[in-house]
């Protein structure tokens, strides 16, 4: 059974006014989302070519989506390391 994946991302809300926290799985859906309904329409109204794009366009959107994901969450990480050495050197200097 496949362990799941808790890390969060945190990303802006659609006016930047918050903060909304994804995991990888609401993140990667998030993006696919828009390339699902042009898959489906392909599948419905087009031939097996275009279907077969629009499948290729929604794995690709998937890949990348995931590929981002990975990409944010190590650059938070390397952020809150920053943050944390920076507060222990404060601490330090005002021991």
């Amino acid at each position: 059974m496949k362990k799941e994946d808790t890390r969060t991302i945190r990303v802006g809300s659609s006016f930047g006014t918050k903060n909304v926290y994804l995991t990888k799985e609401q993140f990667v859906e998030r993006w696919t989302s828009p390339a699902l309904t042009v898959w489906t329409f392909f599948l419905d109204h087009a031939d097996s070519d275009d279907a077969g794009y629009g499948q290729d366009v929604y794995n690709k959107v998937r890949e990348k989506s995931a590929e981002v994901f990975e990409r944010f969450y190590a650059d938070e990480q390397e952020e809150a390391s920053e943050n944390m050495a920076t507060a222990s050197e404060h601490m330090a200097r005002n021991d």
